[in-house]
């Protein structure tokens, strides 16, 4: 049985006290979606992981009121247990963050088979993508990495010949923002110049028909449906709080990431709870709302589980 955590909104009802005693509160990748579960993560409700591998499983043991993931893939363990799914699909949460970085290249370049490409979560959204934009390219990556992390770790070690810490020539990278402003932040203070930046979910509309949204189906919160059943007007207290956060990040980026800063004071604990810190949050999201380099679904676009198994559809 899991350690409880105090819940979001003080005022929820007893009945919901009770509930939540019997499993966290969520389950979170670290990067991009804790953004807009800022306010659940400074309240303490957010278990956040760079294993992504462990998170479907978790779909199937009902252990957390609420899960964060792939909505592809997600959605697919959900349709598989049918009417015994633990989860349902809640709110898409970001749906273009997606980066493919290109070393030494020209404008006109794309990837081909002779590049040497390191990306990540090659069967999930950022490989099928991968492969369904750039078909030249018959596989997808000569280096792939469980998260958007482990990218990162690799990237660091780049110098400005484009070769890492063991030698090897990186032609195209894969991120994710907040990561991916993180790393440029890097490599301008290394010299590292000449940095093609393609944003895949621009891209992907562009080249796959049948796909007319500016977002696309990217992390997801999924609800325990018994969570949902037996604390239904906890559930919407806390849909309606996450919608509010949403919608400031864009007309008040600072205030939230003040409100961050006064819940943890050192960058270790931010990097902890959001995989980096603050600068790399303001760079890719931008004090302009048009910006929105993390990909933040607002709480005017509606998104669906028919919007996913569209979504899915074109992948294939």
């Amino acid at each position: 049985m899991k350690k409880s955590l105090f819940l979001l909104v003080p005022l929820f009802s007893l009945s919901l006290m009770s509930c939540a005693q019997e499993r966290s509160f969520m389950l979170v990748p670290s990067g991009a979606p804790t953004v807009p579960l800022y306010g659940a993560i400074i309240e303490g409700n957010v278990e956040t992981t760079t294993n992504t591998t462990s998170i479907p499983g978790q779909l199937l043991t009902g252990n957390y009121n609420y899960i964060v993931f792939d909505s592809v893939n997600a959605q697919a363990v959900l349709n598989k247990e049918g009417s015994n799914a633990k989860y349902a699909f809640a709110r898409m949460l970001t749906g273009g963050n997606f980066h493919l970085l290109g070393f030494g290249k020209e404008n006109h370049q794309l990837p081909t088979n002779d590049d040497y490409i390191i990306g990540f979560n090659e069967q999930a959204t950022p490989g099928k993508m991968f492969r369904k934009i750039f078909t030249d390219r018959t596989d997808a990556f000569n280096e792939n990495k469980d998260g958007v992390q482990a990218v990162k770790t690799v990237l660091e070690t780049l110098t400005p010949e484009y070769t890492t810490a063991s030698g090897q020539k990186i032609d195209w990278a894969l991120v994710a923002d907040p990561v991916c402003s993180a790393l440029k932040a890097q490599f301008n203070k290394k010299g590292i110049t000449g940095i093609k930046d393609i944003d895949l979910q621009a891209k992907f509309k562009e080249t796959v028909p049948g796909w007319e949204k500016d977002y696309i189906c990217q992390a997801a919160l999924f609800v325990n449906k018994d969570y949902r059943e037996h604390n239904f007007s906890a559930h919407q207290e806390f849909m309606s709080t996450l919608n509010t956060n949403i919608d400031g990040l864009f007309t008040n980026l600072e205030g939230a990431l003040t409100k961050i800063s006064e819940a943890f004071t050192t960058e270790e604990e931010i990097t902890n709870h959001f995989g980096v810190g603050l600068q790399p949050i303001r760079l890719a999201q931008g004090q302009d709302s048009a910006k929105n380099g993390l990909g933040i679904i607002p709480s005017r676009e509606v998104f669906t589980v028919q919007d996913i198994e569209l979504f899915t559809s074109l992948l294939k």
